[in-house]
């Protein structure tokens, strides 16, 4: 490939990604995984325009948010879930410059697209400093505690300002320059490149950062720092006809040119054990090799004709370069001393790429001319094998975990991917085998691997792995993006982007808030107070006892939940009802508080009240439902008088109903020979409470025979006293006394009535011997015997006029 090919299709493939990326993701989100879990939760709230971690400092994370309407404003966190707005302005962006002894310093855009810098000592003010309209700010450079910073206030038009306490700003070197920009600090010496009206650059030096030095001479139009190297600083310096030239110095103050000629191009590669490696373009456009391990001879290595030269990356000692050459083949070369180079895998190809190291194997990715590509090792760069052969059209590496490494595979001829492990180099298992469209590698927390796998409607969805070989699904959604940013106190986040490609944030440090009554969950919001979750109290009498009901907060998430109002519970208007007692906060991870609300109504009628929980929730930041409760007025109690029972001639059992109509009652029986009554009684039932109707009773005694008495109840509270209505009952008469006397009197074995005639009984009587004899009686005392004799049985046989 020629390089002005290659460049143009460097700068296309480089455009081509920008599009896709405004085109596919054009709004983000953050996500935070939780310790031993995995959770996601939004923190804050809401859909972003875009928004981006600025900078930490003392354990607060500094976040700019822009919001739909693109107003941008600061953001801080110190736990990753409460996110505090620190600006309310319609600023354009925001960017993080440095921080020093305490002080933050910001780019901000207004919404007129001038530039401005402020500072903050504490996270929460924020001040413009070296106020004005600027088309550009920078910061440079901070050496021996002084900041430099570049502001532009016209086209062409760059100041250098200086400040050690961040508040008072001083211009320096001033001259008409068209852009000041550093170069590099070395030794307490700071390097600045000074652009002239001519767009000639110049280096400055500075050492207190209030004398300047102009150190080089000649027309440059572009001087860039390389590299320092044993006290020596490169540079490269540009002539207004492109050829480049290589300038050293080691004392800031004498700059020597290195290695002279008329390059076309001049590029530093890397160094290792001391020796530097630098590509040299020459004026026919062939790229050459050269080390120097002192800075002053440079010596060619590997020589050819080739297209270009890039430095790969050095593994274990080994140095890997891509040479390419005239017909734009690329040919891996690997050395271990700098002197001698050996090409590996030789063969057409048009491209390789450096992948992973693992246990002393080096992974490449080789793609020939037809755009296929293969997965090789090497242990010494010169051998190489081919694994997991196959005709693939992507090929990437994701991690490595715990021995095992994951790389994603795509056949030339699908357009879906796989992803494969493999612990040992050799043997690869396909892992969490679907229909994917895209596997990426996003982090690695607590022992869980995550993963990006965009699924057949191209949604992204994220998947965990603990063991390589389980993986389990975690978002539900239509994430169009997801992208890993960072981890911060052991919190990593991550960016979302949904199906409208706005960006939201997300956090796992997961808070749950569930609150119930009676053991069943309120929802938020719930407008329908019921008995079964306690929110209906029931029915209160005015005056009465009060009413308690008990609600219990839980939080089953991964991290403290925290009652954020003055007041943990608060009502909305706190007549009737009233917080008795208040929760306890924080609510730490699965563990639970209560609170008590008290229902004492003023007046008759159904009130209801809110209940208000500010919390740290992000989606239920006040959780809120409604109580309700029936106030009744108290009254007399109710006294029906009931008909008495078990009446005899001389006890009763009185009767009644009564309903106390919710106040303390006591209940008697009053009665007498008239309706003055006379006598009181209490019922066996009082006193009673409560309001429904209730059978009471008491029975009498010392009551006269056949005698009609007047009765009725009586109920009394502290409303008043009800008198039941008048009844009455009449005991029964005396019973005739009953004499039992013996007649006749003798040792009898048998007595038998026989018959009766004219006033006359005859009984016959049988004595111990069992002899039988007849006696007659006319009064039931005297008894005569009668025909006299000793008979085995005394019979009666028949009546016929007076005789027997």
């Amino acid at each position: 490939m020629q390089p002005l090919q290659k460049s143009f299709s460097l700068v296309l493939f480089v455009l081509v990604t920008i599009l896709l990326f405004f085109i596919l993701s054009p709004k983000h989100t953050i996500v935070q995984a939780a310790p031993g879990d995995v959770c996601l939760q939004e923190h804050p709230s809401g859909a972003w325009d875009s928004f981006y971690l600025l900078t930490e400092s003392n354990g607060t994370l500094f976040f700019y948010f822009s919001d739909t309407s693109r107003n941008t404003n600061f953001y801080t966190t110190t736990d990753g879930i409460n996110f505090i707005k620190r600006t309310s302005e319609t600023w354009r962006g925001i960017s993080f410059l440095n921080e020093s002894g305490g002080t933050l310093y910001f780019m901000i855009t207004d919404e007129n697209y001038n530039y401005h810098l402020y500072t903050t000592t504490d996270g929460i003010t924020f001040n413009e400093q070296n106020i004005g309209d600027w088309n550009s700010v920078s910061f440079l450079a901070e050496s021996g505690g002084t900041l430099y910073f570049s502001f532009s206030d016209g086209w062409n038009s760059d100041k250098l300002y200086t400040t050690t306490d961040g508040v008072t700003y001083t211009e320096r070197n001033p001259g008409t320059w068209s852009s000041v920009y550093a170069l590099t600090e070395n030794g307490g010496t700071v390097y600045l490149s000074f652009a002239d009206a001519s767009n000639n650059r110049h280096i400055y030096t500075t050492s207190d950062g209030i004398n300047y030095t102009k150190r080089t001479n000649g027309t440059w139009d572009h001087i860039a720092f390389l590299t320092e190297s044993g006290g020596t600083l490169y540079f490269k310096f540009r002539e207004p006809g492109f050829i480049e030239h290589l300038y050293a110095t080691s004392d800031g103050v004498n700059f020597t040119e290195r290695h002279a000629g008329s390059w076309e191009r001049l590029k530093y590669l890397t160094e290792s054990s001391g020796t530097l490696y630098f590509s040299f373009t020459d004026s026919s456009w062939d790229f050459h090799l050269y080390t120097t391990a002192d800075g002053t001879t440079f010596t060619q290595r590997n020589p050819g004709t080739w297209n270009e030269i890039e430095f790969e990356k050095e593994v274990g000692g080994i140095l890997y370069f891509d040479f390419e050459d005239s017909s734009n083949d690329s040919h891996l070369y690997s050395t271990s001393d700098g002197l001698n180079f050996t090409e590996g895998n030789a063969g057409t190809w048009n491209y390789f790429r450096f992948l992973t190291e693992s246990g002393g194997t080096h992974y490449f990715m080789f793609r020939d001319s037809n755009y296929h590509l293969y997965l090789y090792s090497t242990t010494d760069g010169t051998s190489f094998t081919e694994r997991n052969i196959g005709s693939w059209g992507d090929l990437s590496f994701l991690t490595e975990s715990d021995g095992t490494l994951y790389f994603s595979f795509k056949e030339s001829s699908q357009s879906t991917y796989d992803m494969y492990g493999t612990s040992d180099g050799v043997n690869f298992t396909k892992r969490n085998a679907g229909t994917w469209y895209g596997i990426n590698y996003l982090t690695k927390h607590n022992g869980a691997l995550y993963f990006n796998l965009k699924d057949d409607s191209y949604y992204n969805n994220l998947y965990t792995t603990t063991d390589g070989i389980n993986f389990t699904k975690r978002t539900n959604g239509t994430w169009t993006g997801m992208t890993f940013l960072m981890e911060k106190n052991g919190i990593p986040y991550f960016r979302f982007t949904d199906s409208s490609y706005d960006y939201h944030q997300y956090n796992s440090l997961c808070i749950e808030i569930d609150v119930q009554g009676k053991s069943q969950s309120i929802s938020n919001s719930d407008t329908t107070p019921t008995i079964a979750d306690d929110t209906d109290f029931g029915s209160v009498h005015v005056g009465s006892v009060p009413i308690t009901h008990t609600f219990t907060i839980s939080n089953s998430g991964n991290t403290d939940l925290s009652l954020t109002g003055s007041t943990a519970v608060t009502l909305t208007t706190g007549t009737n009802f009233t917080v008795s007692t208040q929760p306890s906060s924080p609510i730490n991870s699965n563990t639970t508080t209560t609170f008590d609300v008290t229902f004492n109504p003023a007046a008759m009628g159904t009130f209801t009240d809110t209940i208000n929980i500010a919390n740290n929730h992000p989606d239920h930041s006040l959780y809120t439902f409604v109580i309700s409760g029936t106030g009744t007025l108290t009254s007399p109690p109710t006294a029906v008088t009931n008909a008495a029972s078990s009446v005899s001639s001389e006890e009763a059992t009185l009767n009644g109903t009564v309903n106390a109509n919710g106040n303390n009652t006591a209940v008697t029986f009053e009665y007498g020979l008239t309706t003055s009554y006379g006598t009181t009684v209490t019922a066996d039932q009082s006193p009673l409470t409560g309001s429904t109707d209730t059978a009471v009773s008491k029975t009498i005694s010392g009551l006269t025979p056949n005698t009609t008495y007047h009765y009725r109840i009586v109920g009394t509270n502290a409303k008043g006293t009800t008198n039941g209505s008048d009844l009455t009952f009449t005991t029964s008469d005396t019973p005739a006394e009953i004499c039992l006397q013996e007649h006749n009197t003798g040792t009898w074995n048998g007595l038998s009535y026989l018959a009766e005639n004219n006033g006359t009984l005859y009984f016959e009587f049988k004595d111990s011997a069992n002899n039988a004899y007849l006696y007659s009686t006319t009064d039931g005392i005297n008894f005569t015997q009668r025909h006299s004799g000793s008979w085995n049985n005394v019979a009666f046989l028949t009546e016929s006029g007076s005789t027997l």
